[in-house]
C-alpha cells in the first residue's frame, strides 16, 4: 500500500462563472473573449484544516473577500475597474469546490513564497 503525507489545510478551489467573465470581458475588450470553457488552470486556496462542510459557504466568511481581490487582482490590478465586492457577488462570480483532504505527493519540502501584487 502507497502512502502519502497528508498536509494540514482544506483546499478550496475557485472557479470563474460566465459573470465574471463577462466582466473581464467589459474590461479588456480588445482581448479575446474569456468564458468559463476556455479557462483550463484554477487558484486553490488553502485554509485551516478542521473546517467542516455541511454549509460549505459558511467555511468561507473569513477568506472571501481576501479571495476575491486576489481573482480580480490576477485579472486587472487597476482597482477603478473592479466591480463593487460583495458576498452576492462573491457567489454569482465563483464556483468553490472543497477538499478536506489535501496530499502532498512530491518527495522535496513545501516552499512558502509571498507573491506581491
Amino acid at each position: 500500500m502507497t502512502t502519502f503525507p497528508n498536509i494540514n489545510r482544506t483546499a478550496v478551489i475557485i472557479v470563474g462563472k460566465q459573470p465574471f467573465y463577462d466582466w473581464v470581458n467589459k474590461v479588456f475588450p480588445e482581448d479575446d473573449p474569456m468564458t468559463p470553457n476556455s479557462v483550463v488552470e484554477y487558484n486553490s486556496y488553502l485554509l485551516e484544516s478542521y473546517l467542516y462542510f455541511e454549509e460549505p459557504k459558511e467555511a468561507l466568511k473569513n477568506y472571501w473577500k481576501t479571495i476575491f481581490e486576489n481573482e480580480l487582482t490576477e485579472m486587472c490590478t487597476d482597482k477603478n475597474e473592479w466591480p463593487e465586492i460583495s458576498w452576492t457577488l462573491f457567489n454569482n462570480y465563483f464556483h468553490c469546490h472543497f477538499s478536506s483532504m489535501v496530499f502532498d505527493l512530491d518527495k522535496s519540502r513545501l516552499k512558502r513564497e509571498v507573491l506581491e501584487w
